[in-house]
């Protein structure tokens, strides 16, 4: 699609739309822009239990807020960007996809960012092109991501969860299912994300040599809940070969296994992670005297990053897709009495790879208070990833027409099916 199709009205904010409720101790409120988008604007408290949040006596008081801009786009339905309730409940399953995560290539249009080595906060590494990475405090970690493929042979192995070809290892997120109504949904034990380990360091500027980085802190992310959302590929001629500009969103609990020096240190727990393969994000977090702003764009899915209009598809980017995701750290949560032991440590799970907890409401009887060690640091998560489409209900779509496969092209031959995290279309004014 063109950016021409979308209505564009030059000039300053419309209006205050909303004031909505949140995760607790965070406040939405909602702001329509006159170009056609929204802006939601999360507001973090001390009184929720965001301690860090408001400055400190050497600064004064001060509001943190995470700004997600949705560039004008909807879900199914009209749903937008805090709609995560499934229409007419999840039902019948009318795409099955899986999203893996891929090696940066440096292209997502995000500025560059001096990152301070973790924990030390030396050396500093200046204009850092944050692609495929993560802001977390001052610090950046790049998303583990497999080799990009450059053959037929190798997309139709990851397309069959073969990833030996590859020298690294990627996240998966795999048995993603979408329903007749755009509606998501995606278990906990599919969703499986790699080490965090290194910093791959490429100057903005071309100044200095690329290297990586091993960190001093290390991650391991895992779900803590199903994922819920919205997937706009039912909107699309045919899942099977759309080459439509299209995204969507996952809103899931999360938590990461810290490790420093390479030994456990502590557990860390974020309910209500959103994740987008659209729209932009801009942190503005204070924790304590600490300022944390960074910002970061999402690649559509079928789109050219290094092209200013976000809107155009180009096949040489057919598949491809860079989503991400914000958040701040609360001082902690409530978790069910049997997520604990005997001496209060958050149980593992049967395999032994992270813990496994219940996350539940203050007051529930025998819950427990589990407090993150870093309560207050904000962060975004990028990744640059393929989609590969495993299943669709041909009795609803009917068969993929041949004509309208995508040619291969010299970047990346295409035949994996849909690209991005989801799909959706652009909002319509008449809709």
């Amino acid at each position: 699609m063109k950016r021409g199709n979308l209505c564009i009205v030059a000039g300053l904010a419309a209006g205050l739309l909303a004031a909505q409720p949140a995760l607790a101790g965070v406040t939405t409120t909602t702001y329509a822009l006159a170009d056609g988008s929204t802006n939601y604007v999360d507001t973090y408290t001390v009184a929720g239990g965001f301690a860090g949040s408001e400055g400190s006596a050497s600064v004064g008081p001060q509001v943190s807020t995470i700004t997600f801009n949705d560039w004008g786009y909807s879900g199914p339905g009209g749903r937008t960007a805090k709609d995560w309730a499934a229409i007419n409940g999840f039902g019948e399953v009318g795409q099955v996809q899986h999203v893996v995560t891929l090696r940066p290539d440096y292209k997502t249009p995000d500025a560059a960012y001096d990152i301070k080595r973790d924990l030390f906060n030396n050396p500093v590494y200046t204009n850092a092109n944050m692609d495929g990475s993560a802001n977390f405090f001052h610090w950046g970690y790049t998303s583990p991501g497999y080799d990009r493929p450059t053959t037929q042979a190798q997309i139709d192995a990851y397309r069959a969860k073969d990833y030996t070809s590859s020298a690294k290892v990627g996240s998966q997120f795999n048995n993603m299912q979408i329903d007749l109504d755009g509606d998501y949904h995606v278990a906990k034990a599919d969703m499986n994300f790699g080490y965090y380990n290194t910093f791959s360091y490429v100057d903005a500027t071309g100044v200095n040599l690329p290297q990586d980085v091993a960190t001093n802190i290390s991650f391991q992310p895992y779900a803590a809940s199903d994922a819920i959302g919205w997937c706009g590929s039912v909107l699309a001629d045919h899942p099977a070969t759309t080459t439509e500009a299209i995204a969507g969103q996952l809103k899931f609990d999360f938590a990461f296994d810290v490790y420093l020096f390479g030994n456990f240190s502590s557990v860390n727990i974020a309910p209500e992670f959103e994740m987008r393969s659209y729209g932009t994000l801009a942190v503005d977090v204070w924790s304590g005297a600490e300022h944390q702003t960074f910002t970061s764009d999402a690649v559509v899915n079928n789109t050219n990053p290094d092209n200013t209009d976000r809107w155009d598809v180009d096949p040489n980017f057919a598949n491809l897709v860079s989503f991400h995701g914000a958040g701040v750290l609360p001082d902690g949560v409530w978790l069910s009495a049997d997520s604990v032991d005997q001496f209060g440590n958050i149980k593992m799970n049967t395999d032994g790879t992270h813990h496994e907890f219940t996350i539940v409401a203050a007051g529930t009887p025998g819950a427990v208070w589990h407090h993150n060690a870093f309560g207050g640091y904000a962060w975004i998560l990028r990744a640059d990833g393929i989609r590969l489409l495993d299943y669709y209900n041909e009795s609803v779509y009917g068969p993929a027409p041949s004509s309208a496969v995508p040619a291969p092209t010299s970047m990346l031959l295409v035949g994996a099916g849909l690209a991005g995290l989801c799909g959706l279309r652009r909002r319509r004014e008449n809709r």
